[in-house]
């Protein structure tokens, strides 16, 4: 970033006759050039990567501590008109030309004013030109102020115009009332132009608008809350239409948006109301659905937290087995009523007495049958046996048995045993 100090700022003293010290006072010292400060980039080869709003910070520094932006805020001096206000009515008109070669170099000044005074109010138009060249540095300068006065209000107009050593070129118009500056500028060094406007409220207007049309200002801006009609109009940026190609926004506030397509690489919705969507591939880390109506899910793996749909556990084997354990199975549960169910086909022998089975959890007994077709007595049948029960054991893993046994003097064998156990969720 350059730092340019000036040749010569009119606000700083009085535009009087003493202008030629002043100047040549400057000259004298040695004027320096435009200079880069040390360790410090220029800006047009400096790269920031951050939010927006943190660039917007960094604009906004280094507007504040712009050249363009002090001589465009400062206040604009009362002319001192002298003994033009003691007389009761005054009128003047001055003009002198100062030229001036010294071994520095070749200065020469105008200085036109025109006064209008009666009775404490005044009105002041006075024009500065400044020249000033040696071997290796040049300037030239104008200052146009208009300037009234009515008791201890004042209101200015300055327009100041600036050409340095062939480098740097600036322009401001300043409005002063009573204090409050307002302006516009332009200054361009070469390597980076600035424009600057300096006001409560800015807008860009076409030729003959109208605001009742549609082609009325299309852009409005407000340094400040504004109350217009009543209605309390926030600081910022009013468009009626814009088109951005390329926009990067940190926080938007849209009350209706209607978007054709839309590309959001990283989206957080807090709350979202679709009429009708269709998404062709989603990945959801985490979703939370109240209610669902699917009409064909494919779903490759299916893990569900706390069991909240029902899966039962089940077992079965076809193959003969003589008495004890026909069957088993581990569930685990979450202390709500599960559903068993057994079952399994008998086959006898010799001299059959009866059957029974039991069902056990962790091997307590939970169901059991008592003896079944007691003093029956069938050679070589089958006869299938099936029976279910509901209990609420507690949470945690249990293993289920179902268990049978055939009675004395024969043998009893059992097949197609089956063991099953559902946890009722809901």
């Amino acid at each position: 970033m350059s730092d340019v100090r000036k040749l010569y700022t009119f606000a700083d003293a009085q535009l009087d006759r003493q202008i030629m010290e002043l100047v040549r006072g400057f000259a004298g010292a040695g004027i320096p050039v435009i200079e880069v400060v040390a360790g410090q980039p220029v800006l047009t080869g400096f790269k920031i990567d951050g939010a927006v709003r943190s660039l917007v910070t960094l604009l906004e520094g280094q507007l504040q501590a712009s050249q363009l932006h002090s001589d465009l805020s400062s206040r604009i001096d009362l002319i001192d008109i002298g003994s033009a206000t003691a007389d009761p009515i005054t009128k003047q008109i001055t003009d002198e030309i100062q030229s001036r070669t010294t071994l520095d170099g070749i200065h020469t000044t105008r200085l036109n004013t025109i006064v209008s005074a009666i009775s404490g109010s005044s009105a002041v138009i006075e024009d500065n030109e400044i020249a000033w060249a040696t071997a290796d540095s040049a300037a030239a300068a104008t200052m146009s102020t208009m300037q009234t006065t009515v008791g201890d209000n004042s209101a200015s107009i300055e327009t100041q115009q600036q050409a340095i050593n062939g480098i740097e070129a600036e322009y401001t118009i300043k409005l002063d009332v009573n204090g409050r500056v307002i302006g516009i500028g332009l200054m361009n060094d070469g390597a980076t132009s600035e424009f600057m406007v300096i006001a409560d409220k800015f807008t860009i207007a076409p030729v003959a608008t109208d605001p009742a049309l549609a082609d009325g200002s299309p852009f409005f801006h407000l340094t400040a809350p504004t109350v217009i009609n009543g209605v309390a109009v926030p600081a910022g940026s009013y468009m009626k239409a814009a088109y951005i190609a390329d926009a990067t926004i940190d926080s938007a506030k849209i009350a209706d948006a209607a978007i054709v397509n839309a590309k959001i690489g990283n989206a957080a919705i807090t709350s979202a109301k679709i009429a009708d969507a269709q998404i062709l591939t989603a990945k959801i880390a985490d979703a939370a659905i109240t209610t669902a109506k699917i009409g064909d899910a494919q779903v490759d793996t299916l893990r569900i937290a706390g069991n909240s749909v029902t899966l039962p556990v089940g077992a079965y084997s076809p193959g003969q087995v003589a008495s004890g354990v026909i069957q088993t199975l581990t569930i685990a549960t979450h202390g709500q009523p599960v559903f068993i169910m057994g079952s399994a086909i008998n086959v006898t022998g010799n001299n059959y007495y009866g059957v029974s089975f039991q069902i056990t959890r962790d091997g307590s007994i939970i169901y059991d049958t008592g003896t079944l077709l007691d003093g029956a007595f069938q050679a070589n049948m089958s006869d299938t046996f099936s029976f279910h029960l509901t209990e609420t054991p507690s949470a945690g893993v249990h293993t289920y048995n179902l268990n049978a046994a055939g009675n004395l003097n024969g043998n009893s064998d059992f097949r197609c045993r089956s063991l099953f156990v559902m946890e009722i969720r809901r």
